[in-house]
C-alpha cells in the first residue's frame, strides 16, 4: 500500500455573479503516486468545496 502524503493544489475560481476578479484558493488534498489531477479535484470537490464545478 502507497503512503498518502498531502499536496497544496491551487484553484484558481471566479464566479461573475459576485466576484469582481479571479481569486486563488488552496486546498490541501491527500496524494500517492496513483493520484491524478482529476482525483484531486474530486476530493476537493466531494471534501472540501462542494460548490467547486
Amino acid at each position: 500500500m502507497a503512503e498518502m502524503k498531502n499536496m497544496k493544489v491551487e484553484v484558481v475560481r471566479y464566479n461573475p455573479e459576485v466576484d469582481i476578479a479571479p481569486h486563488s484558493a488552496f486546498y490541501e488534498v491527500p496524494y500517492d503516486e496513483q493520484t491524478s489531477l482529476l482525483d484531486a479535484l474530486g476530493y476537493i470537490k466531494d471534501n472540501l468545496a462542494p460548490d467547486l464545478s
